[in-house]
């Protein structure tokens, strides 16, 4: 789940990027609402991107296996699972 918000919020990050620069905005025809300027968006954008960087970035902290092996002697009789 960490990793889809991290891909989504990147992704409008980018596109916010992309729609702060003027020519792409009078190409396209894209009106910014009032209150948007360019430099807003840019800041915004940086910062969603960032954060969504950060999401895709973050491991897991805990790696281990969830089962532990049961051993009888040199041999391995079975796999005990483990509490987390």
């Amino acid at each position: 789940m960490r990793k889809t918000l991290g891909y989504i919020l990147s992704g409008a990050a980018l596109v916010g990027l992309i729609l702060s620069f003027d020519p792409i905005t009078a190409k396209l025809g894209i009106k910014l609402p009032l209150g948007l300027t360019t430099t807003l968006l840019t800041i915004i954008s940086v910062a969603a991107l960032i954060l969504g960087l950060i999401l895709l970035m973050k491991e897991k902290s805990s790696r281990q296996s969830s089962e532990v092996p049961i051993y009888h002697g040199k041999e391995i009789v079975g796999y005990r699972k483990i509490k987390k």
